[in-house]
């Protein structure tokens, strides 16, 4: 390392370190930049459904996962679009831009 190189890293204070900035902001927003708390776990309930009900080796996973769609919706947390989505996207891929 030459004396430029050396002088530069401990002249750096943390805050100018990109690496603990990303760390902070990480910390912060630990489900990606802008996303809820609400939102991340929407979004992994609708994916283990998704795969329940594509994936699952019985009916009776396939009900369980079914059954946990609705009763969610009874409790006014409608992920049945979202997982509906999920599904296809698992099964079919992500659909084409039509133009």
């Amino acid at each position: 390392m030459s004396t430029d190189q050396t002088e530069t890293a401990a002249t750096q204070t943390p805050t100018d370190d990109p690496w603990t900035q990303a760390e902070k902001a990480a910390a912060r927003e630990p489900w990606g930049p802008g996303v809820t708390r609400e939102q991340a776990m929407a979004s992994v309930v609708t994916l283990h459904i998704a795969e329940a009900l594509l994936d699952g080796k019985s009916e009776e996973v396939r009900t369980w996962a079914r059954g946990l769609a609705h009763e969610l919706k009874r409790e006014r947390i409608d992920l049945l679009d979202e997982i509906g989505r999920h599904l296809q996207r698992m099964a079919l891929g992500q659909p084409d831009v039509p133009f």
